[in-house]
């Protein structure tokens, strides 16, 4: 943000209700702001020194939570008008020039690191098959982001945003490395490693996105809501393509490979019934002796040559992100001016406190069940239903489809939010998602139905859309204050779900893992509803007051 104010609160007792007014105190020394030209930089830092006993005139509410500042009138000490130069064209323009910079930077570089890791996350439970290697890396992973979750907003305070984005992208290029040779010594230790800035990762991500957009909403004067919606969505369509361009890598790189075709040939003709999808019991299943032969061994050749793409791959992510990403100023002004009064460890406090929000309690469900889907998909979706009956070969072609499906549904979804209520979307993609559940449990794939694959791959695609922009829309309404701690819990759940699904990946019957992720959705949807209910309860409540 160009402009940021030091606010306090007056409050206006109306009937039996108290109605909270943000009032505008001070201007921030924002002045360091690299949108600023040097002319301005002065005159900002000369003004600001003068703006004192600023009154307000008139308010208007922009959501249920927040009363922002719609108009303000008073005069300056040296009797300048205080919107003619807070609010011009100029600096409206910059604004929205620096949020959406900034937006697309951050989603072209996660997209880079994330063709990477994605692509190697979906080929862990068939390329590093061995003792569930592959799997239980990935549940390292997710299990050390649990941990970090709980202490992202320090992470990110002592870091800012911006740079804990930088290190934690070094580390994917450190655990991608260390598939040149997939041992249990060398990948659980950069698992382990990995997923303990996973979590401020993503944290710092949510943070930066939602501050662009409410940044974005209050320049242009449209509901934050609005804008943190179609922010998630823009953010999540770039980011989401990442499916699309490593599973094309992947798919390039062993659809040449013979041996490959060579190894599944027996269990594609004769086991796929018996073996594959819903029947697929991991470790049980390998007891048989023949099933080895579904399960192709990758050239040390493939695999060299793909590590070597994905790793050119995060690298440009890290490049980029250093050289065109700005340092979030709300943090910024925050830390410089030292008018904030929240320190690191009152931040790491704030995350824990947060689990006491009722809010939150009710949601952790359906952040678990976001986890649970995930990492279905990227692991028995991968080698029960692909690679077991089509071969390794094809999950590469497969997963650009839910890649290309998942970033189109972001982009649609971030959209049609502004017409269509939250509730509505989300239990739409319930419905869905049940029917889905329903026909993996059913279907017993066939090579011969190969348009069935691509179908049941791009409604997966769907679902995954529905869920991850609209919770990410939630929390930033939700919690437009405590965005660090909130997003820090929302990702530590979320890593719960995940760490869980691949930990017993290697021990479950596919069948067994359809129906938790079933009782886990009608659970969390029931939950989620009675946070929507409250909500609009409490919007409907605020609004009659703003007219009394």
């Amino acid at each position: 943000m160009l402009t940021q104010f030091h606010s306090t609160k007056a409050g206006i007792l109306a009937g039996e209700s108290r109605l909270h007014l943000e009032a505008i105190e001070d201007v921030a020394c924002s002045a360091d702001n690299e949108t600023f030209t040097k002319r301005e930089k002065e005159k900002f830092c000369k003004d600001t020194k003068k703006c004192e006993n600023v009154k307000i005139k008139n308010y208007k509410t922009v959501n249920a939570q927040h009363v922002n500042i719609n108009a303000v009138g008073g005069a300056l000490n040296d009797g300048q008008d205080q919107a003619g130069y807070l609010s011009t064209k100029p600096v409206k323009k910059s604004t929205v020039r620096w949020s959406f910079k900034n937006l697309f930077v951050l989603g072209f570089s996660f997209m880079c690191v994330y063709t990477a890791f994605s692509s190697l996350q979906g080929l862990q439970s068939t390329v590093n098959h061995h003792n569930g290697i592959g799997v239980a890396s990935l549940s390292c992973i997710y299990g050390a982001t649990v941990v970090s979750c709980l202490a992202s907003p320090w992470i990110i305070q002592k870091l800012t945003t911006k740079w804990t984005i930088v290190i934690s992208f070094s580390l994917f290029l450190v655990y991608i490395a260390t598939n040149f040779y997939p041992k249990d010594f060398m990948l659980i230790p950069a698992s382990v490693l990995l997923g303990l800035l996973t979590g401020p990762l993503w944290s710092a991500q949510s943070t930066y996105t939602t501050t662009a957009a409410i940044s974005y909403a209050q320049t242009i004067d449209i509901l934050p809501e609005q804008a943190i919606s179609k922010f998630n969505g823009i953010f999540n369509g770039i980011f989401q393509t990442c499916h699309i361009w490593g599973n094309i890598f992947s798919a390039m790189v062993l659809s040449n490979n013979d041996t490959i075709h060579v190894n599944t040939k027996h269990i594609n003709e004769n086991r796929t019934g018996k073996f594959c999808a819903a029947k697929d019991c991991g470790k049980f299943t390998l007891l048989e002796e023949d099933m080895y032969l579904h399960i192709a061994e990758t050239p040390p050749e493939s695999r060299y040559m793909l590590v070597s793409i994905f790793l050119c791959c995060a690298a440009l992510g890290v490049i980029c992100i250093i050289a065109l990403l700005d340092r979030n100023s709300t943090t910024l002004t925050a830390t410089k001016c030292s008018v904030s009064g929240t320190s690191s460890q009152d931040s790491f406090s704030a995350t824990l406190k947060l689990l006491r929000d009722p809010r939150l309690q009710l949601l952790t469900p359906l952040l678990v069940f976001m986890g649970l889907e995930q990492a279905f998909i990227y692991s028995e979706f991968t080698k029960a239903y692909v690679n077991c009956p089509l071969g390794l070969h094809n999950v590469g072609f497969i997963m650009t489809c839910f890649g290309t499906v998942n970033a189109l549904s972001c982009f649609l979804i971030g959209f049609l939010s502004r017409q269509i209520k939250r509730y509505c979307i989300m239990l739409s993609g319930a419905i869905f998602t049940a029917g889905l559940l329903i026909v993996l449990l059913l279907w017993v794939p066939s090579i011969d139905d190969i348009i069935m694959f691509y179908v049941v791959v791009s409604c997966l695609g769907i679902c995954d859309a529905i869920w991850v922009t609209q919770t990410n829309t939630l929390f930033g309404v939700l919690f437009p204050d405590d965005q660090e701690a909130a997003f820090s819990n929302y990702r530590m759940f979320q890593a719960i779900g995940l760490a869980t699904a691949f930990g017993y990946s290697y021990f479950l019957c596919v069948r067994t893992k359809v129906l938790i992720m079933c009782a886990v959705m009608v659970i969390s949807l029931g939950l989620y509803t009675i946070v929507e209910l409250r909500l609009r309860r409490r919007q409907k409540h605020m609004a009659e007051i703003i007219v009394l």
